[in-house]
């Protein structure tokens, strides 16, 4: 048999009865037609059904997953509890605290900087604002820059020293600033306390 008669009749079983003892043709779909009736991924029960609509599931979500969804929700209110209880102890200290990213932006403070601020210099302060913007009287930013510089490159430091404007208020600070880290170790900002 030459292989062009072999795909011949391939093609054209159905048209040739007298191969198939008791009229039975075997089942051919489409996907037997592409892949073949000797490959494992088709089935060869003739009561299977096709059609796309049947194979999809139910619209139904499965209990696990309504299970992993209150458990995130659980776990988020157990991080916002935190975060509020966290938030809570550094307004209650009795020191002024404030963190910065890497660009010397704020990323979080307590009321007691919000207010020595004010005193300090008449500014207001928002999250995301440059220290510069802050802290208007060049000196007092150039110690703070330094300070959180040093942080920034790994290394804990403090500074003692006088800061306002004189228009408003000055008064003596002791500085002290901490590197703040991720999970990997990363340097991502910088804490400092101010008493």
């Amino acid at each position: 048999m030459k292989s062009s008669d072999h795909i011949y009749y391939y093609v054209n079983w159905r048209n040739v009865p007298e191969y198939f003892p008791g009229g039975k043709f075997p089942t051919m779909t489409s996907n037997n037609r592409i892949n073949g009736p000797d490959n494992p991924q088709t089935s060869a029960d003739p009561d299977r059904d096709d059609n796309p609509s049947s194979l999809q599931e139910p619209s139904r979500r499965p209990a696990d997953l309504r299970t992993l969804i209150q458990n995130f929700k659980e776990s988020e209110k157990q991080l916002n509890f935190r975060c509020s209880l966290l938030q809570a102890i550094i307004d209650g200290a009795n020191a002024a605290i404030f963190s910065v990213d890497t660009g010397c932006c704020y990323t979080n403070f307590n009321k007691k900087h919000i207010d020595d601020i004010r005193k300090l210099y008449d500014t207001p302060i928002k999250p995301g604002e440059n220290l510069k913007e802050a802290f208007p009287v060049e000196k007092d930013f150039l110690k703070i820059d330094n300070l959180i510089r040093q942080a920034l490159a790994g290394e804990e430091g403090s500074v003692s020293d006088y800061f306002g404007d004189n228009t408003h208020s000055r008064r003596y600070f002791d500085l002290s600033c901490y590197p703040l880290s991720n999970e990997s170790g990363f340097i991502t900002g910088a804490a400092v306390i101010a008493v």
